[in-house]
């Protein structure tokens, strides 16, 4: 397999990928450096002369897993061991296209290790990671409602211990932003979380996944365990609000 390249446009900027038998490399560039870099890999020379000291390099052999969302963003996520580290990084992409040829050609070239799994995602195991982001964050805002009606209210706050300079600012930002203040911050990452929420809702992932060992998908069980988690925890807190 020779070098295969692609060129990825991002706003200002260029993404330049590149896929031999051996490595994986990628890199943000200008445009007319990722017009040169194209042509001079599209011409042969090798991508360690034409990737910079701040490409990604990652040598296919140490690549553990690679998994894509069919339904949702563009990234290629790649999972590899760096030494005895695990190490994981993020391939973002603009155009779902380039995506999937990606994703394609990497298939090909690790098919000698590793196996092609599709994991379809149930609409309550997809909507558990946004539904718990939005309980956490309406909690936060309670919370931090209450703590800035005492700070505001001249209430004596405990700042000794450790971490000084960090509880000093978080009585800084309450104070200056008050229940109404901090009720408008918490509302929009409420309202943020609850569009991700929406969305997995209506398309739950349907994640592909290259590896060597054999895939196991979450189970109905678990997902029912977490989901029994979380109504304990809004339990606590709708006895904690009336009481």
């Amino acid at each position: 397999m020779s070098t295969q390249v692609w060129i990825d446009e991002r706003n200002q900027d260029f993404r330049v990928v590149a896929l031999t038998p051996e490595a994986l490399y990628y890199q943000d560039m200008e445009n007319q450096a990722a017009q040169d870099a194209t042509s001079q890999l599209h011409d042969g020379a090798m991508p360690d002369s034409i990737f910079g000291d701040k490409a990604t390099h990652i040598p296919l052999r140490r690549l553990t897993r690679v998994r894509i969302d069919r339904n949702d963003d563009n990234d290629v996520e790649l999972f590899y061991r760096e030494g005895k580290e695990k190490e994981n990084d993020c391939l973002s992409l603009h155009d779902r296209d380039t995506r999937d040829s990606i994703f394609s050609a990497l298939k090909q070239a690790t098919s000698s290790r590793f196996s092609e799994f599709v994991d379809a995602y149930s609409r309550p195991r997809a909507a558990f990671a946004s539904l718990a982001t939005l309980t956490a964050f309406g909690i936060l805002t309670w919370l931090l409602a209450a703590a800035a009606v005492q700070v505001q209210g001249g209430d004596p706050v405990d700042v000794s211990g450790r971490r000084q300079g960090i509880k000093r600012m978080l009585v800084w930002i309450l104070d200056f932003l008050g229940p109404w203040g901090v009720s408008i911050v918490g509302g929009i990452l409420c309202a943020l979380a609850g569009m991700v929420l929406v969305s997995r809702l209506r398309t739950p992932q349907l994640m592909v996944v290259l590896q060597a060992e054999p895939y196991k998908p979450g189970s109905a069980l678990v997902t029912a365990v977490k989901y029994a988690v979380l109504l304990g925890a809004w339990a606590l807190v709708v006895r904690a609000i009336l009481l």
